[in-house]
């Protein structure tokens, strides 16, 4: 037992023994007091690796704690000078933009003076002004970092979304079209109908919506009774917009009938603008501006009998 004992003290006194933060600190200290900086340098390291917070070790390598973080000297200089300039630039873009005009000139020009002079936030707000003033110039969209896709603007992040989303339903599409299109005509044949019918029950993939609309719903009326059978089993959105144009657009009454029936316990706000869309008669509109981008909606303009209606939509 007394040689064990012997063993751990002796071991903790090895350079590399198992010391706490404050040992290895301390044996810093001794290694600078010898001139040995490395060995002073891998104790602290040592040290921080104990405890990273541990403000003396920080302080023996020359750090600084500067707004929430350890810093070299020449640094925190820099940030205080780097705020003088922050501040000053701020109060010239306050008076600057006291005086603006709200044109697109205006906030093209301010929002350039800011981005030179690292008001980022600031140069952000009046790209973004410009873009809504005129939308059809590229070059502030440009700075705000968007790509044009068709006549919207995108961030990189959102187009990546996109094609993300569009990869993915052309594969699904790829996957459903044969396997419905086989089914469809095994219901042709009395023996192949039942087992067409069980495989068709069980589709309850979202994704599949698209092709079973395109095989089934625009069909005669016996396809389109197969489309409410398998919309019916979907549970999404899009399934139940599928059924609300059934209930409108079905050929005959009683596919417009089953249609509807369907829709009772799924969320309305998934379809109602659209059954509403169809059931009202016609009202005359046009496009004052079409979608340019996230933030920037469309106009549309509606000529109704009592008054001329303008809405935003994207």
């Amino acid at each position: 037992m007394i040689g064990l004992i012997i063993g751990c003290v002796l071991l903790m006194a090895e350079p590399g023994g198992d010391l706490d933060a404050e040992a290895h600190i301390r044996r810093a200290l001794q290694a600078e007091a010898s001139g040995d900086l490395a060995e002073r340098d891998r104790h602290l390291a040592r040290a921080l690796e104990e405890n990273p917070a541990h403000p003396k070790a920080r302080a023996l390598l020359g750090l600084l704690a500067d707004r929430g973080e350890w810093v070299r000297p020449e640094e925190v200089g820099r940030r205080d000078r780097q705020d003088g300039a922050t501040a000053a630039a701020l109060a010239e873009y306050n008076a600057r933009r006291a005086r603006m005009s709200n044109t697109f000139a205006a906030h093209w020009n301010l929002a350039d003076w800011c981005e030179r002079r690292g008001l980022k936030a600031e140069a952000i707000a009046h790209f973004t002004a410009a873009t809504r003033l005129r939308p059809e110039s590229e070059a502030p969209w440009k700075r705000l970092g968007y790509v044009r896709v068709g006549r919207r603007w995108m961030t990189p992040e959102q187009r990546a979304e996109q094609r993300a989303e569009e990869q993915a339903q052309a594969q699904a599409d790829r996957r459903w079209w044969p396997r419905l299109v086989t089914w469809r005509h095994r219901l042709d044949d009395a023996a192949s109908r039942p087992e067409a019918l069980r495989s068709l029950d069980e589709v309850r993939d979202p994704r599949a919506v698209p092709m079973v609309w395109t095989v089934f719903g625009q069909g005669p009326p016996r396809d389109q009774a197969v489309a409410v059978r398998v919309l019916d089993h979907i549970d999404a959105p899009l399934a139940a917009r599928a059924l609300a144009r059934l209930a409108v657009v079905g050929t005959i009454e009683t596919i417009q009938e089953a249609a509807a029936d369907r829709l009772e316990g799924r969320d309305p706000r998934a379809y109602l603008g659209l059954l509403i869309g169809w059931l009202q008669a016609p009202v005359p509109y046009r496009v004052l501006r079409p979608v340019e981008g996230p933030g920037l909606p469309g106009i549309l303009e509606f000529d109704t009998p009592r008054a001329i209606i303008r809405r935003l939509y994207d």
